[in-house]
């Protein structure tokens, strides 16, 4: 963690942040107050992060990028943790569903085991008391594309879906696929 910033004394006022984090990078500009209660605000930049590292449950690999804003409130320190807020768009590049092979279960009109290969996935989330949605969700894959969300609650089920399309030539299949588990 490197920072650049300016403290009075009720709060400290960061022009920019560094963060090494899921081998990648975070940095952005934040403000920490004290006054009454904890708060730790700020927007954020993300550069190269692991996606498998950080989405375990949905993506086996890619690299993120993105851009967000992050809200934290609490009356001590020790709590500003679970508050966190996190929102923002991301984008993967060369990636990896890691639960089901999207092509297979398109041409066999069911779901399918396995993992999807993409170019990119891009993006909204929204994190919040450990839920995370994703929505406005659009993948890449060469001649299959999808759309969709997916929520993971605090117990990590997920839930949501995709609207998949697969062209080769003449032929079109089409899609929607129900996620869950």
């Amino acid at each position: 963690f490197s920072a650049t910033g300016v403290a009075s004394e009720s709060e400290i006022l960061f022009s920019e942040y560094e963060i090494g984090a899921a081998s990648g990078r975070l940095t952005g500009a934040a403000r920490v107050r004290w006054s009454s209660g904890w708060s730790l605000d700020g927007e954020l930049n993300a550069r190269d992060l692991d996606a498998a590292r950080i989405a375990s449950l949905l993506v086996s690999g890619g690299k993120v990028e993105g851009k967000g804003t992050f809200s934290m409130r609490a009356p001590t320190t020790d709590k500003l943790e679970s508050s966190l807020r996190l929102e923002g768009a991301f984008s993967i590049q060369r990636g990896s569903l890691g639960a089901v092979d999207m092509q297979r279960a398109l041409q066999n009109g069911g779901a399918a085991g396995g993992s999807t290969q993409f170019s990119e996935l891009t993006g909204n989330a929204v994190y919040e008391a450990g839920r995370v949605q994703a929505r406005n969700l659009r993948l890449s894959a060469g001649l299959l594309s999808a759309t969709g969300s997916v929520t993971v609650d605090a117990q990590k089920s997920v839930s949501g879906g995709l609207q998949a399309e697969l062209k080769a030539g003449e032929t079109q299949l089409r899609a929607s696929l129900n996620l869950g588990g």
